[in-house]
């Protein structure tokens, strides 16, 4: 069964917790970073964790991938945005990769800070993997061994300043102003049962209530 856990901010203190029903549990300990949570609480020990709860309404949200972790993006992985942006989903062959700034990283809440030199804002929403162990060498992943390496999924708002992205080549200065990154706000944690359902997913954004990505 998979899991919604969150981070947040309790009477001053960044906290994690297991959420159900608008409420959370919360998680016993302190962790730094988002690597940190995950080795040390396995979702079979956080499946029957028990105790007292607070309500979800009474806390702030933070972002459940800490800014001490890499950001790394895979481009044109959408065939429908590749379609939408004037390319052809069948001509491609390789995998586009390019990061973002930690530092963009905020709650899924948090407002837009827009530069003024920017004018044509753009928003994306992207399914974000979040890995349960490090990977230092060349491995071979599948989808029978994929459980070994996710421990779960967030939703990302990738936001690009296409006037600094496009004209000026530059993927990580036009998508990493602080704020771009919007993450949550849960990390769903997932079961080995859980990971082909990824592939099942829909994705959607809506602005003021009109679908803009399906």
């Amino acid at each position: 069964m998979a899991l919604h856990i969150l981070h947040y901010l309790h009477q001053d203190r960044a906290q994690w917790g297991v959420v159900a029903n608008g409420a959370i549990t919360p998680i016993p300990g302190e962790f730094k970073s988002t690597a940190e949570f995950i080795e040390a609480n396995p979702i079979e020990r956080l499946l029957v964790l028990s105790g007292p709860t607070i309500p979800e309404s009474e806390v702030q949200w933070l972002s459940p991938v800490t800014a001490n972790q890499q950001f790394i993006c895979q481009g044109a992985n959408y065939r429908q945005h590749m379609i939408e942006s004037g390319m052809d989903p069948d001509v491609k062959k390789f995998n586009m990769i390019f990061t973002k700034a930690t530092s963009c990283i905020v709650a899924a809440d948090s407002p837009l800070v827009k530069p003024n030199e920017v004018q044509f804002l753009d928003y994306e929403i992207e399914l974000g993997l979040v890995l349960k162990r490090d990977i230092t060498s060349r491995e071979t992943i599948t989808d029978e061994n994929l459980h070994d390496y996710i421990a779960g999924a967030v939703i990302v708002n990738d936001y690009s300043a296409r006037d600094i992205q496009i004209p000026q080549m530059q993927f990580y200065k036009g998508k990493s102003y602080r704020t771009f990154g919007p993450v949550g706000p849960y990390l769903c944690l997932l079961e080995k049962r859980d990971i082909s359902k990824l592939k099942e997913l829909v994705l959607t954004l809506t602005v003021n209530g009109t679908v803009r990505q399906n």
